[in-house]
């Protein structure tokens, strides 16, 4: 066998050799295990979870109740549709999202609002005020009082621009109807005036 050949397995005998010895301390050194420090846990959040306002789209959820249970879910799906609802109003465009949180006839409303608008040349501006209330929840069905505040929204054509009263956008308040879907999630099944707000 030539060295050439010989030494890296020589190098691996050594290393190998080297691995199988048994590490000495030093005398006179003792090993100290230091305590690892008790973790505290996260709070713990008070309320459940409800959908935020978003001041980038320009909605803001008032008077926001104190709920439990189903209560905490069907209010989530109304502000999502109530995002949904204006995010289609300043665009004039039905959003994808409406398939999932409101039944066929619902959806198919908004798409006649946004096409009349569209057609009108009408861009929608400003910050809507919405509030969720009364909601009640009887096994697979609920019902929900929201009322929508126009009070600082303009809108704005081609002759020029208007207060949200100018073009009929009043304080109204309507009651939708709910259902669970057969995915579990809640539905808007229907949307009917309830007078003022």
């Amino acid at each position: 066998m030539t060295l050439r050949r010989a030494l890296p397995i020589l190098t691996v005998l050594l290393l190998s050799a080297g691995c199988a010895s048994e590490a000495v301390e030093p005398p006179g050194l003792e090993a100290t295990v230091a305590a690892e420090p008790t973790p505290t846990p996260s709070p713990t959040p008070t309320g459940p979870a409800l959908e935020p306002s978003d001041p980038d789209l320009g909605i803001v959820f008032e008077d926001v109740p104190q709920l439990e249970g189903e209560q905490v879910d069907v209010y989530n799906t109304v502000a999502a549709y109530q995002k949904e609802y204006w995010r289609m109003m300043t665009t004039n465009t039905v959003s994808p999202g409406f398939d999932v949180l409101a039944s066929p006839e619902v959806t198919a409303m908004m798409q006649r609002i946004a096409t009349q608008n569209a057609d009108q040349d009408l861009e929608i501006l400003g910050v809507f005020h919405t509030r969720i209330h009364d909601l009640v929840v009887d096994g697979e069905s609920a019902t929900v009082t929201v009322c929508d505040d126009y009070r600082d929204v303009t809108a704005a054509d081609p002759e020029g621009t208007y207060s949200s009263q100018e073009i009929g956008l009043v304080g109204t308040a309507k009651q939708l109807s709910m259902g669970l879907s057969g995915f579990g999630t809640w539905r808007v099944l229907n949307s009917a005036p309830a007078g003022d707000c």
